[in-house]
């Protein structure tokens, strides 16, 4: 079983790591510039006057893709799972798939839609996508904790469909305030999944050679004294 896991999450990993490199290079190039231009007018087309109900809404939907949001995502998964080897190693995901996404948008150096258009500021370059590629490992990454987790199924789904809608409403937030290409997007996605394959290849292959479970164990056994030096 443990070996078409980990076949399974390797084709996964070549897959999007083949995509992400073919969907690059077609981005660099330029070829992406008509779709990219199409989506864009699209989204401006439709969005209204700067300051109504969609410049807010899509403002603070965007907020959960920022560093302070993934930082105490990662901290309630760490916290809620005791520092399980699961948890420690889709942490390591989020934050080695963040600064990998920033090291290549400094290397590209792609610029973001004309200033005029957009809704917010940003001053970092655009592709890929950060908040799509960082929201895409943290929400990715709950939605598996969940699926794993012992609750009752009836509370997991509303929060699976939760943690599925959260960033898309984030992919479109950045298109609405007009501070990301489309294809900015999907190559963030690409990013973040790709990131969230090779976390969880990494724990599958550590959990079943060595049995470790991160500082569950450790954190579990002071609980219990607490617990027994209380009593």
């Amino acid at each position: 079983m443990k070996k078409y896991k980990y076949l399974s999450l390797i084709l996964a990993i070549i897959i999007f790591v083949s995509f992400y490199i073919s969907w690059t290079i077609i981005v660099l190039k330029g070829y992406t510039q008509n779709i990219d231009n199409n989506v864009f007018n699209y989204f401006t087309s439709i969005r209204g006057e700067k300051g109504n109900f969609v410049y807010y809404f899509f403002r603070i939907i965007t907020e959960f893709g920022y560093t302070y949001a993934i930082v105490i995502g990662v901290l309630i998964i760490l916290i809620i799972n005791k520092g399980n080897l699961l948890s420690l190693m889709l942490s390591a995901g989020i934050g080695l798939g963040s600064l990998y996404n920033e090291l290549i948008k400094m290397a590209y150096g792609r610029q973001r839609p004309e200033e005029s258009y957009r809704w917010m500021v940003e001053n970092s370059y655009s592709y890929p996508s950060g908040h799509s590629s960082v929201s895409t490992i943290l929400y990715g990454s709950l939605i598996i904790l969940i699926i794993k987790s012992k609750m009752n199924k009836r509370i997991k789904i509303p929060f699976i469909i939760l943690f599925i809608a959260i960033p898309i409403l984030i992919y479109i937030s950045r298109l609405v305030l007009s501070v990301h290409w489309f294809s900015d997007i999907i190559g963030g996605i690409t990013n973040g999944f790709m990131f969230l394959s090779i976390s969880l290849l990494i724990y599958e292959i550590i959990s079943d050679k060595t049995g470790f479970d991160g500082f569950k164990p450790f954190i579990e056994k002071k609980l219990n004294k607490n617990k027994i030096e209380n009593a």
